[in-house]
């Protein structure tokens, strides 16, 4: 009878630099700056407390090419201290620290087994862990490299680690892209996965369980959650027990606020308080940064909709975060709407179905991307000094293509609520 554990991480992203915090009144800068360190020295220490076998990483321990040496010596020394508890760690490289962009003659201690830009198959442990894996050469994978992987050893529990968006994600670029079937036919009885932030998973069968740990610190909202790893144990060769364990030590959060029965500005203040309150006990000590959305058919919509209403609004629960510790505001959204007839409603639903329908043929023809350059081009030569500062336009690159489809949902929704009654969105 054997039974061991490992851990499997991924999208450390060390030496990611969160710009323009600064630009945010009430940030905690330093804090926020240093959080994505942290989360790895909770990972290690994880890794020590549960006395793990292995530490798996699928990828993007770096965020890219080092700002100084620091970020490299840092991460070296937080693997030596797994090497004195005898934990040995296989990693691979991804999109972000593929081996062109990040030193591919990294000095690791011994406890440290990088793959190679070629499927292969790690030294068994004593326990019977085998680990295969491939690292990305460049940032840009696009063939399916998981069929090309060892078979099974037999005898042995076998791992898979892969930088892969699998079969494609809105929110990710498509980088080593496969089938769930492709990773079933390896016969593993693990595949830890990396590339996407957000945590997954999925159990092919008795025999069989992939899954994304997610990142183990999130880096803005759209990285929202709790965010760690993940503990496995193994009895016999099968998975007995597969749990989430969170490293992150700074949570992006979205706070729904419903004004609908609301009629004052102080109300609204005082319920977002509130929120923010309970939001923060919840996160149990961690830096909360709060994207506040305020929602629903109010009587308010009108006046909220002023730049000199939302600016008060926006102040005020600034004010009110910096009085509870750990609290931020990261931004204030307004998706209100006034109260409409039933009449009314029905109307503007109707037509806001037929201009989806336009809008889905459009991002559906070949001109899509063309059309959006020209946008780009265009907000480059209209926007304001203040949101060039922010690094607006520098997000809206075209070869990111997440935001690009963020701010078209946006826009959708916008139009919508438009129709539907007269949304504002301020940001």
């Amino acid at each position: 009878m054997s039974e061991f554990r490992f851990i499997h991480a991924s999208d450390l992203h060390i030496g990611s630099q969160l710009q323009k915090l600064e630009l945010y009144p009430g940030s905690p800068v330093e804090k926020m700056r240093s959080a994505p360190q942290r989360a790895v020295e909770n990972l290690v220490e994880l890794a020590i407390e549960h006395q793990v076998q292995a530490l798996l990483i699928a990828g993007d321990l770096f965020d890219g090419p080092w700002p100084d040496i620091r970020v490299g010596l840092w991460m070296i020394e937080q693997m030596r201290r797994l090497e004195r508890e005898n934990i040995p760690v296989f990693c691979i490289r991804g999109n972000h620290d593929a081996l062109s962009v990040v030193s591919s003659s990294i000095d690791w201690p011994k406890n440290v087994f990088e793959f190679k830009n070629q499927a292969e198959t790690a030294p068994i442990l004593d326990c019977g862990l085998a680990v295969h894996g491939r690292s990305f050469l460049l940032p840009r994978v696009t063939e399916d490299i998981a069929a090309s992987y060892p078979s099974a050893i037999a005898g042995a529990f076998n791992v898979g680690l892969l930088h892969t968006s699998l079969t494609g994600s809105t929110q990710h670029d498509p980088y080593a892209p496969t089938d769930i079937r492709v990773l079933n036919d390896r016969g593993y009885g693990y595949w830890g996965l990396g590339h996407i932030h957000m945590r997954t998973e999925h159990s092919l069968s008795d025999a069989c369980w992939v899954g994304y740990s997610g990142n183990t610190q999130g880096r803005n909202v759209r990285e929202a959650g709790p965010k760690g790893c993940y503990l496995v144990d193994v009895h016999d060769q099968k998975i007995s027990q597969v749990r989430f364990l969170t490293t992150d030590v700074a949570r992006w959060s979205t706070l729904p606020l419903d004004l609908t029965s609301m009629e004052t500005m102080e109300e609204v203040k005082v319920a977002a308080r509130e929120a923010i309150e309970t939001l923060v006990t919840s996160h149990e000590g961690r830096v909360t940064a709060v994207r506040v959305l305020c929602e629903g058919a109010t009587a308010m919509h009108a006046a909220l909709g002023t730049p000199s209403s939302y600016e008060d609004l926006r102040q005020s629960l600034r004010t009110a975060a910096n009085e509870i510790d750990n609290a931020w505001i990261e931004k204030v959204e307004i998706r209100t709407c006034p109260p409409r007839s039933a009449e009314a409603l029905q109307r503007s639903q109707m037509l806001f179905a037929e201009i989806a329908a336009a809008a889905l043929e459009w991002k559906e023809s070949t001109d899509w991307d063309s059309n959006l350059e020209a946008i780009r081009e265009l907000l480059n030569q209209k926007i304001a000094p203040e949101l060039k500062d922010l690094g607006w336009t520098t997000e809206l690159s075209p070869e990111w293509k997440p935001d690009w489809n963020r701010i078209t949902e946006q826009a959708e929704q916008y139009l919508e609520g438009s129709l539907l009654g007269g949304i504002h969105e301020n940001s």
